[in-house]
């Protein structure tokens, strides 16, 4: 009976459980030094790897974040103030709807971003969240693969629903400042019915604890090169 409850989990089980290592391993540095943040919802990024891009940057990295579905100035004017107080040098938007992000339009616009910012590290939010628009991006990135090579890592992070990590980066530094975004995230967030600071201060305390109990925040990721991640996306979506 359990089975038959649970059989949509765990015949995804059975597609991921092959391409992922359970072996959680903590890094003291992204590995690599140009980094492309892929949102669709602003404050996903802060919430799922603001503390690892605030790091980033403080230790010289490169970041650029591309919010995918920007309707209207004063959208841009928001979302530019948190890619901002995150350090991003650059911040891209695209106006497509998130109903058409498995369009070829957007994926070609993903695929000229990607060539224009060459990143070493990618961000997008895991191929398992629960909003469609959140895991149309990995479809997307497995359109692009069809076509031509992508050479980067993925960090798949997490918006919503937990994920199956391999990576942590302790983010205890600045775990502070990521608080002060959240709140202005929650503040522009008209109706939001979910408190992000409290949510994102639970899932990383949480990580930093199962790590080491040294450890106050970390943020936890999937961590892939994009041919793994692309074939396991074609798998499981």
């Amino acid at each position: 009976m359990n089975y038959l409850k649970n059989r949509t989990i765990f015949k995804l089980y059975e597609k991921v459980q092959p391409f992922l290592d359970y072996k959680i391993t903590l890094r003291p540095e992204l590995p690599g030094q140009n980094v492309l943040a892929v949102v669709v919802n602003v404050g996903d990024e802060v919430l799922g790897c603001g503390g690892t891009l605030l790091k980033h940057i403080s230790e010289g990295g490169q970041v650029d974040i591309l919010y995918c579905s920007v309707s209207n100035s004063e959208d841009v004017q928001e979302y530019e103030k948190v890619a901002h107080a995150i350090g991003a040098k650059n911040v891209h938007f695209t106006p497509y709807k998130k109903n058409n992000f498995d369009k070829v339009k957007f994926q070609q616009t993903l695929s000229n971003l990607l060539s224009k910012v060459n990143p070493d590290i990618v961000f997008v939010p895991s191929m398992l969240e629960l909003d469609p628009a959140n895991r149309a991006i990995s479809k997307a990135l497995v359109k692009i693969k069809q076509k031509e090579s992508l050479d980067f890592l993925v960090f798949a992070y997490s918006s919503f629903l937990p994920i199956l990590p391999n990576t942590l980066i302790d983010i205890s530094k600045f775990a502070a400042k990521k608080k002060q975004i959240l709140e202005y995230v929650n503040q522009i967030q008209r109706g939001a019915v979910r408190d992000y600071v409290k949510i994102a201060q639970g899932i990383s305390q949480y990580w930093g604890q199962i790590e080491d109990t040294s450890i106050n925040f970390a943020e936890a990721f999937l961590m892939l090169t994009a041919d793994k991640y692309t074939t396991l996306a074609k798998k499981t979506l």
